[in-house]
């Protein structure tokens, strides 16, 4: 079957962005020239108000009569495989505005699945039999970041997890899903879908490892939380959860442009352009500090002046967690002197935190590893990576002590 760069329902998703992208920047325009005008509480009059008016009266006139066209258009339209250009473009959008395409039922989003080559993964006996010719009794899940999908966790023709299953004897399984969801709800997503894959899998499940890349780390540790809430059994499968560059504390990043966006705010003329920031959405947000459940707190506005709520989850008691971190430094960098990989810090991706001892999450010193003059998309990749993954995966019962392959390399 060919593969689409563009599927039919995507133009009328795309044209409703356009519609609300319009109608935002109309409403920016008409703020700065009332807030230049001193006008900021009163509708602007004459000429220029008729002229707004119009812009707004002509986009919502123009949004209604694309949505009848292409939703009629859409239903009738035959649904073609999705390219691979078509899925980092939708990977990248819902990493970004994602809560937001979900809000407004936009047909751009993403939806959680499992898929195994490419392709989503019906949990039915019958069809897991089909897929997996000989399934194992040993799963591995590999979960992507942030503005990703499962494909681009094969860097340079390598997949850290195809390849390590393949060599110890796991059924691989990649996880897909919306980014720009909170993590809470990316969590009890995939709680739901593992206690079904479990449920229906063609032999007695006795193993299953989680590898969680980036973001993907937060999502396995917010599922492993819901899972207790909501009874699951999945967990007591669970013997492994390996961290690669997981911001644990959150990324640097995120802080950094939290805290440009209210400054921008607090000044009447650049305000207007923060509303642009407000548009990104809430998984990375939840990326400032690590964010992994939903609190039973007053709410509070996420874009307001940043401030540390950082969730103090434990890891899960009976499951052997594993953190390796990346930094662009080089071996002979001091410890302390660790650059991070450019958007986690070594300490973040370690799960350590010095000044906070109980926000450390306690990971043994011989189950933490650096690979080093590495970076954040470069780990996928890197064969040290590789060896000491494969390691962590080997049977507990082995007794194999590799905690140092990776700092030996």
């Amino acid at each position: 079957m060919p593969k689409a760069h563009l599927q039919r329902s995507d133009l009328q998703g795309l044209s409703r962005l356009a519609i609300e992208a319009t109608t935002q920047i109309t409403n920016i325009s008409e703020g700065l020239f009332a807030t230049i005008m001193r006008r900021p509480n009163r509708r602007i009059g004459g000429i220029p108000g008729l002229v707004y008016r119009q812009i707004h009266t002509l986009t919502r006139l123009v949004g209604a009569s694309l949505e009848a066209l292409l939703a009629a258009f859409s239903t009738a339209a035959k649904q073609t495989e999705s390219s691979r250009q078509r899925d980092d473009l939708l990977a990248a959008l819902n990493g970004v505005l994602g809560d937001y395409l979900v809000a407004s039922n936009n047909p751009l989003q993403t939806s959680m699945s499992l898929r195994v080559a490419g392709k989503a993964l019906e949990p039915e006996q019958s069809a897991l039999q089909t897929v997996f010719e000989q399934p194992q009794p040993r799963i591995l899940l590999y979960l992507h970041g942030v503005c990703m999908h499962e494909q681009q966790l094969k860097q340079h023709g390598h997949d850290h997890g195809l390849v390590a299953a393949a060599a110890l004897g796991y059924s691989p399984i990649h996880g897909r899903y919306n980014t720009g969801l909170p993590i809470a709800s990316n969590g009890q997503q995939l709680s739901q879908l593992l206690e079904q894959l479990l449920a229906n899998w063609p032999v007695p499940v006795e193993e299953v490892v989680i590898l969680g890349y980036s973001m993907g780390g937060l999502v396995a540790r917010s599922a492993c939380y819901y899972a207790q809430q909501l009874g699951h059994t999945w967990p007591q499968k669970l013997s492994k959860l390996i961290f690669l560059a997981t911001p644990h504390h959150g990324s640097a990043v995120e802080r950094y442009g939290a805290w440009l966006h209210y400054l921008l705010e607090r000044n009447r003329y650049s305000a207007l352009f923060g509303q642009i920031a407000r548009l990104r959405s809430a998984g990375i947000t939840d990326l400032r500090y690590g964010k992994l459940i939903d609190h039973d707190l007053p709410a509070f506005d996420r874009f307001e002046k940043p401030g540390q709520r950082p969730d103090r989850v434990a890891l899960p008691a009976h499951v052997a967690c594993y953190a390796l971190a990346a930094t662009r430094s080089t071996k002979k960098a001091a410890h302390s002197r660790l650059r991070g990989d450019g958007l986690v810090a070594v300490a973040s991706a370690l799960g350590q935190a010095a000044n906070q001892p109980d926000l450390d999450l306690q990971i043994p010193a011989d189950r933490q590893a650096i690979v080093y003059s590495t970076h954040h998309l470069g780990i996928l990749a890197n064969q040290a990576a590789y060896q000491q993954l494969l390691a962590w995966l080997q049977p507990l019962e082995s007794g194999m002590n590799a905690a140092k392959i990776a700092l030996e390399n």
